[in-house]
């Protein structure tokens, strides 16, 4: 099932936002595009909290990178819940 691409910005179930890009030249809704490895904002109580976007699509790479998109975890398990609605993979 397709689902919305996510980019720069857009939050996971536990509120972290997409901070940084390894795609900032590809765009989705006029943000740049989440590959698989992207840092996302401290969001929980724990004092130091590090997050990268996990596993994306395989078959859908965005500058060799596997795209992430809504339904995809992050390393802290938390869910991707934004992305653009008109760019589907």
């Amino acid at each position: 099932m397709a689902r919305p691409i996510s980019n720069i910005g857009d939050p996971n179930s536990g509120g972290g936002f997409i901070i940084s890009t390894k795609c900032p030249n590809i765009l989705a809704g006029g943000r740049a595009v989440a590959t698989t490895g992207d840092v996302v904002s401290p969001h929980d109580s724990k004092p130091i909290h590090f997050a990268v976007t996990g596993p994306g699509n395989f078959r859908n790479l965005s500058n060799g990178g596997p795209t992430n998109a809504v339904g995809n975890f992050d390393t802290c398990f938390h869910i991707r819940l934004g992305g653009t609605p008109n760019v589907l993979h």
